[in-house]
């Protein structure tokens, strides 16, 4: 099924995702000098556009090997890329799926 499965995830969102992982675990949250930049664009380029999920999980991967961030780069991306294969296995609120 090909849909804007990345729409929803703006850069500011990744952003401020990475800052919240960073927080948590007492982690410098600062863009990097050769990743961020070239992250934000590909992510600018490419997260709107309808694709399939493999695609937009790709999307994620090689955003997250580009490492846009000092720390928690799998994290931020990651996340982003497990919402989107909960969304489809799981319709209902999540503690109904998670409760099995």
């Amino acid at each position: 099924m090909k849909a804007a499965w990345l729409a929803p995830y703006t850069r500011v969102f990744f952003t401020a995702q990475n800052k919240v992982l960073c927080q948590t675990k007492n982690a410098l949250h600062k863009p990097t000098s050769d990743g961020h930049d070239v992250t934000q664009a590909l992510w600018e380029r490419e997260h709107t556009q309808i694709m399939n999920l493999e695609d937009a999980i790709n999307l994620c991967r090689r955003c997250h090997r580009l490492a846009s961030f000092c720390f928690y780069n799998g994290n931020t991306f990651a996340a982003i890329a497990r919402s989107l294969i909960q969304k489809p296995m799981c319709p209902k609120p999540k503690p109904q799926c998670y409760a099995v």
